[in-house]
């Protein structure tokens, strides 16, 4: 999943299971990422964001000029 800062690496396996490499602390997403996200790897639900059920981020700002949400990383499930 590509952001404009930070990049939450994301492997989809053969089998279908979605495995997270990287989650930056900080990320900025572009609002057009949220309205094309696949719901098998992204979910949103009031202000989090949880990537593949094992990292969530929190969204703490909103910057207008590029259209982007300002997220922090608030959860990581990953084994």
């Amino acid at each position: 999943m590509t952001a404009l800062e930070g990049t939450v690496k994301v492997l989809r396996h053969d089998n279908g299971l979605v495995e997270i490499l990287d989650a930056p602390p900080l990320i900025r997403i572009a609002l057009e990422l949220i309205q094309l996200r696949d719901p098998v790897t992204m979910k949103v639900s009031g202000k989090h964001i949880t990537v593949a059920g094992q990292v969530v981020y929190e969204v703490t700002g909103w910057e207008p000029f590029s259209s982007t949400l300002v997220a922090k990383l608030v959860e990581d499930r990953r084994a």
